[in-house]
């Protein structure tokens, strides 16, 4: 199914997160929305009636509408993310990564929520020319906010959403209160995470994505398109507690795509950017880095290939595939992390097979499970390795046993 969703709300609801759905926000909401429908279905999605849907087969990407956002009230001098936690919190980059590395989550939700702060970092240190290592965040260090960007990845993964659509998303206008005064909207930070996207201003002038909102963006949505069609099954709805002047809530809808849609066939069809570049004269232990740092930024595939270059010197051709939206962002890290003088970039397009990533409780503990479909029919499938390596840590065993014994408890389809 296909999940969108309709988003009218300000910055003070409560976040969910979607099956394979696409849900669209059409107002100032941060928070997310409460899904009524039954989460055992795989091929939902999840409509919020505005600018934002996730995409559950796999197929159709989901739309993500408007993204979350917040206004300020004229009383309030300081707004604090969503107004929960008022204590002046400012945790650094390295300490929420311990947060999100200790606490009991899928390696997909840490790893999403975790690039999700590094971007922030990313966008902080830039505008305050600092490194993203010492950056210490203020309303986005809190624990509620801490709580929107996990829970809004944690959502995802428990609906199995796998591919995001969002319509361009509204910014909103005038200002905005924050730790550091009052701000134009978008606020620095946004106006960095959203580099690249579609958007656009319109309603009454408030706060209309935050930067929680613009993360959660960036790290989920995959392009940007229409709604898919289909027949809607269940909605949910959440109101916000603010009153900026527009209806204030968000409708999440979830939808059975149509049968001659994309979320029934064998394999989806989309584009994807490749950026490449050539070097011979980079120190083999810089390499690492500059893969790990394009990741974290949002490449869907970061590889290394030995080439021969001209009077018979050894190089190496970087390759980074990403969403088109992220080209501008990736093409940009690698101009600046490596020794190059140019980056060549190209759409191309690609076939993928529906995939879904489950928890499978072991003798030796929970592990993930990453499954890829022929259609309906589970074609293959495979232990998340992040998984096996914890596991395999904690029980004292080589990653090799760890697998050996998962196979033999693991049988697909009875274990779920």
């Amino acid at each position: 199914m296909t999940c969108g969703g309709h988003e009218d709300h300000h910055h003070d609801g409560k976040s969910a997160g979607g099956r394979e759905c696409e849900h669209r926000h059409e107002g100032d909401s941060e928070h997310g929305y409460e899904h009524d429908h039954a989460h055992d279905h795989h091929d939902h999605s999840h409509d919020h009636e505005g600018d934002h849907h996730h995409d559950h087969g796999g197929v159709e990407p989901a739309r993500a509408g408007e993204a979350p956002s917040r206004c300020t009230s004229p009383e309030h001098g300081h707004e604090h993310g969503h107004g929960h936690e008022h204590g002046h919190v400012h945790r650094g980059l390295n300490e929420i990564r311990r947060m999100i590395s200790d606490a009991s989550l899928p390696s997909r939700v840490k790893d999403r929520s975790i690039r999700a702060f590094e971007l922030l970092a990313q966008a902080e240190g830039a505008v305050h020319g600092k490194l993203p290592e010492e950056v210490h965040f203020h309303e986005v260090g809190a624990w509620d906010s801490i709580a929107d960007v996990v829970g809004s990845f944690l959502a995802v993964e428990l609906l199995n959403v796998d591919k995001i659509v969002s319509a361009p998303v509204n910014l909103g206008s005038g200002t905005v209160c924050c730790a550091h005064g009052r701000m134009p909207v978008p606020a620095p930070a946004t106006a960095k995470l959203v580099q690249g996207l579609p958007v656009y201003s319109a309603g009454i002038p408030c706060e209309r994505t935050t930067p929680t909102g613009a993360l959660i963006l960036r790290v989920l949505v995959d392009s940007y398109g229409p709604l898919p069609a289909g027949k809607i099954v269940a909605e949910g709805i959440g109101h916000g507690d603010a009153e900026p002047g527009d209806p204030n809530y968000l409708r999440a809808v979830l939808i059975e795509e149509d049968a001659g849609n994309s979320a029934h066939e064998l394999y989806t069809t989309g584009q994807v950017a490749v950026l490449e570049t050539n070097l011979d004269d980079l120190n083999p232990q810089d390499w690492p880095p500059v893969v790990e740092k394009l990741f974290a930024a949002g490449a869907l595939d970061v590889f290394l290939t030995q080439l021969l270059m001209k009077k018979g010197r050894p190089g190496i051709r970087l390759t980074c595939v990403a969403r088109p939206s992220d080209r501008q962002r990736l093409g940009e890290i690698i101009l600046q992390e490596i020794n190059t003088l140019g980056v060549r970039w190209r759409l191309e397009n690609r076939m993928t097979l529906r995939r879904g990533c489950e928890t499978f409780q072991s003798s030796l503990g929970p592990v993930g499970v990453k499954r890829a479909y022929w259609g309906d029919e589970l074609l293959r499938w495979s232990f998340e390795f992040e998984d096996v390596k914890r596991l395999a840590a904690e029980k004292g065993l080589s990653t090799g046993e760890v697998r050996r014994r998962l196979a033999l408890e693991f049988i697909p389809g009875q274990n779920e």
